[in-house]
């Protein structure tokens, strides 16, 4: 069968007109007539035909107008079905021609999945036994979340769903790990209307879980996830009491040094950026000695902008407490370097922070 079909793909690329094949071989070289068949032979009882027509799918999905003409034949639904096939292969190519399926539509197909009930099914993969299901799971999930704001709530609404994946994060395998906290990360982001699922993540078993890997993981990629979900979790109301007192503050200080990652360091600043709003989130970073690591962060190169953006509206939300201001005029001097920085912005925040820590008294 693969020399008759690899026969053909080589006659079509060469222009000739191949002749008719059998039943069960499907080829961009048959044109419309290649669209139905592939879709019907998805719904064969032979496990090995089924995975043969969901390679032929994924070749056929990565042009445009064949993936529109697959949609209208109805291949999202017979996709959705595969789902649920006890075979894993099939569960596999499945959950990656979807993922192609989002890539190319868009958001057009993440509508076609909410009617067919496929995310849902997806969510059920998570917990596959297969790592090849659930790592193919991960990635379609994180992309139709960032691509459709229907599917983001649908899964920050599924009760139990992102919790339990922060509970099992620790006794995941490291890609696992990585993953789960980046799905937990794309649904936290930019969320379109109000949820509760970060007051729902901030319970002090899940912040110790976040708070242990941040302090003890060697892998940079780990770190990364978990610091970017704790970032989102602090910017969220009504969390910043439950995560300083979960004694997130003196974990996320040291990441503001040299060594670290600048996406990694970046997402520490802003978390300590809102968790120093509150009256107690100022008081810890000053006990934690935020000053010392600051003055090393602040050495970073001139284009990090969006950190050291962080850092001065730290240095000026601490400052307003007595103890910040008198702790930070080591700073000074750095401060002063940065109102001459390329970015006007910086310019204009440095200006602010030095304000802050010269601050006495009114008119003053």
């Amino acid at each position: 069968m693969h020399d008759i079909m690899s026969n053909h793909i080589m006659l079509f690329a060469s222009a000739g007109n191949p002749a008719p094949q059998e039943e069960n071989i499907v080829s961009a070289g048959f044109l419309k007539s290649a669209f139905p068949k592939a879709v019907r032979l998805l719904n064969e009882a032979d496990i090995v035909l089924r995975r043969k027509a969901l390679l032929t799918i994924s070749e056929l999905l990565t042009n445009a107008s064949s993936c529109v003409q697959l949609i209208d034949e109805g291949v999202i639904v017979v996709l959705s079905e595969c789902l649920a096939s006890e075979d894993e292969v099939v569960q596999e190519r499945a959950v990656h021609d979807i993922n192609i399926i989002i890539s190319i539509v868009g958001s057009k197909g993440c509508e076609h999945l909410l009617r067919t009930g496929a995310v849902e099914k997806m969510v059920l993969l998570l917990t596959s036994s297969s790592e090849n299901v659930r790592r193919a799971t991960y990635d379609v999930l994180m992309n139709a979340c960032m691509r459709s704001s229907e599917i983001q709530d649908l899964l920050c609404d599924e009760k139990g769903m992102l919790e339990s994946l922060l509970l099992q994060v620790e006794s995941m395998r490291l890609m696992d790990s990585r993953q789960a906290l980046g799905l937990i990360r794309t649904c936290l982001a930019g969320q379109r209307r109000p949820s509760d699922v970060a007051r729902r993540l901030v319970r002090e078993e899940m912040l110790s879980i976040l708070a242990r890997v941040m302090n003890s993981t060697v892998d940079e990629s780990l770190l990364d996830a978990a610091t970017h979900v704790m970032s989102l979790l602090c910017s969220e109301p009504g969390t910043k009491k439950d995560v300083i007192r979960a004694g997130i503050v003196p974990i996320l200080i040291p990441l503001l040094k040299n060594h670290v990652q600048v996406d990694t360091k970046t997402a520490a600043a802003a978390a300590l950026m809102h968790l120093s709003i509150d009256v107690l989130g100022k008081s810890e970073c000053i006990k934690f000695g935020i000053s010392r690591y600051l003055i090393e962060g602040l050495e970073v190169q001139a284009d990090h902008e969006k950190f050291i953006l962080n850092c001065l509206q730290c240095i000026s939300n601490i400052a307003e407490n007595n103890e910040g201001r008198i702790q930070f005029h080591v700073l000074e001097q750095k401060l002063e370097i940065l109102t001459y920085h390329t970015s006007a912005l910086i310019q204009h925040e440095a200006a602010l922070a030095l304000r802050s820590i010269r601050f006495k008294v009114v008119g003053k």
